[in-house]
């Protein structure tokens, strides 16, 4: 299982890095994302559409702006994922 869940969080930065965050396949519709202060933004977006949404209005400001994962871990019943900002 945690192999299979290590591919799907690869399958989801691909579409991220292409800059898709509207993911249905990927993330429950109720999908709550408590946001870094550094964002300088909402602290918390609930449900699939706001979280694209704010992905997509936070990441208009740069030109090329991409979010990658660097290296993704199988860690038993979790995966972890070291991931950059580039742009």
């Amino acid at each position: 299982m945690s192999q299979e869940n290590v591919e799907i969080v690869r399958r989801v930065f691909a579409e991220m890095e292409r800059g898709n965050f509207s993911i249905p396949q990927f993330f429950d519709p109720g999908v709550r994302v408590k946001w870094l202060d550094a964002v300088g933004a909402e602290s918390e977006t609930v449900g699939l559409q706001a979280m694209g949404q704010f992905m997509t209005d936070w990441l208009e400001v740069a030109e090329d702006m991409v979010l990658a994962a660097e290296r993704i871990i199988d860690a038993g019943d979790q995966v972890v994922v070291f991931s950059v900002w580039r742009g």
